[in-house]
């Protein structure tokens, strides 16, 4: 509570605004079923007017407290304003950094970082146009993450945060939590460029070829290489914390489920994987989380790779059950439902088509049927999936004319099958 304490007043520190020292929680939280008595004649019972929504465990919380971080009991010290605060800073000196606020980094080592990154100079005067936050506590974080890349020891990297603040004359921030915290999130952003980079080069080279035999019974050797990418990618995304993935091919689709400790991704079509953008979409359908990715296209190819060395083949054999099942559930819906002529008529009344000699079945109309007449219940990723892996894809198509143009949307069967 302590830690989530300290990073909400450097929040509010970076606005010029004023948080004040609220550190036990249960003292804003008020427990259905109790009593608000803090007006003796207007007793009022705790009722909750809405549930639901995201829950969190204990460990979620605690696995973002540095392990580092100690937090010190409450006691008359912390009430005392300022010298509550200042012991607080002196119990927790285990990193050994020195805040000196006439501090400066050595004069050699930033003239050689300032002619090798056009860059950090930019950061280093206060004039990048490319940040995401461009708050003083975003350029020290941009200047962190040069010196974590230029293996500055820890001290030297907070010398040069103290002389940056104090060169542009912002607030000397001089607490030792929050130099710490800085110091914590350049290097995890820099563990992860670094293994980006890594992926980069293994595709670039000889190394990039990850694949197995189909159906085969993985090794050691693939085994160790599957536990070896979902690390990484839990290195790339440590929000999602994904505990596995597996992997469904068919000859015109790959398609992908992670399991993350928030929640089921699916990965629909081979798209939802090479695509960043479409990435973030179905995380935060699965999660409600949504990840901030800034990565480049050959940076997101590696990612993409990574993805695919972490996943665990489907099993072929219950693969082929769930194609036959889903043909056969396709196939009775198209034999007991009328068919549309033209494009348009399918649009208008919701009804399969054969359209350029490809079957069309609208999703939303076909998964209705199957529910109401065969009983067949599915969330709409399970059914996508299940298309998928039978041969059919998403098509869309403008038709009509001016005021009656619109958009046709419809699954069409690619593969021949029994259908």
């Amino acid at each position: 509570v302590q830690y989530w304490h300290h990073q909400t007043k450097d929040l509010f520190d970076a606005r010029g605004w004023t948080a004040d020292s609220v550190y036990d929680l249960s003292r804003i939280l008020r427990i259905p079923g109790t009593y608000n008595n803090k007006v003796k004649e207007d007793r009022k019972e705790v009722t909750a007017v809405k549930t639901g929504g995201p829950r969190y465990d204990r460990e979620d919380f605690l696995r973002l407290v540095p392990e580092e971080f100690v937090a010190t009991a409450p006691g008359p010290e912390q009430r005392r304003g300022r010298r509550g605060r200042a012991a607080h800073e002196a119990s927790a000196t285990a990193s050994g950094l020195i805040l000196d606020p006439k501090a400066e980094p050595p004069h050699l080592q930033m003239e050689i970082l300032l002619k090798a990154h056009p860059k950090f100079r930019a950061s280093w005067e206060m004039k990048r146009s490319d940040l995401d936050d461009s708050s003083p506590s975003g350029y020290d974080l941009s200047l962190a993450s040069f010196g974590v890349i230029a293996e500055w020891p820890d001290q030297r990297i907070v010398d040069l945060l103290i002389a940056f603040r104090r060169r542009h004359a912002l607030p000397a921030k001089l607490r030792l939590r929050y130099y710490e915290r800085t110091l914590a999130t350049a290097k995890a952003s820099a563990y992860r460029d670094r293994v980006v980079s890594e992926q980069s080069g293994k595709m670039a080279g000889e190394d990039g070829d990850c694949t197995s035999d189909e159906g085969a019974e993985p090794g050691e050797d693939e085994v160790q290489k599957q536990a070896d990418a979902l690390q990484s990618l839990n290195v790339v995304f440590p929000r999602l914390k994904i505990r596995g993935i597996t992997v469904f091919r068919s000859t015109t689709n790959t398609s992908a489920v992670l399991e993350s400790q928030r929640g089921t991704i699916h990965l629909q079509t081979t798209q939802d994987i090479l695509d960043m953008n479409r990435f973030v979409t179905r995380v935060m359908e699965g999660t409600t989380i949504v990840l901030p990715l800034t990565f480049k296209r050959k940076e997101w190819l590696a990612i993409a790779q990574l993805i695919m060395n972490a996943g665990v083949p489907a099993d072929m054999e219950f693969l082929s059950t769930l194609t036959r099942e889903c043909d056969e559930w396709v196939g009775s819906y198209l034999v007991n439902n009328t068919w549309a002529g033209t494009p348009e008529d399918a649009a208008a009344e919701q009804l399969p088509c054969m359209y350029e000699s490809h079957i069309h079945v609208h999703f939303w109309h076909c998964k209705a049927w199957l529910r109401q007449e065969l009983n067949i219940r599915l969330e709409d990723h399970q059914f996508a999936e299940r298309l998928t892996l039978s041969g059919w894809e998403p098509y869309r198509k403008n038709i009509g004319s001016g005021p009656q143009r619109t958009t046709w949307r419809s699954w069409r069967r690619v593969k021949t099958g029994s259908t």
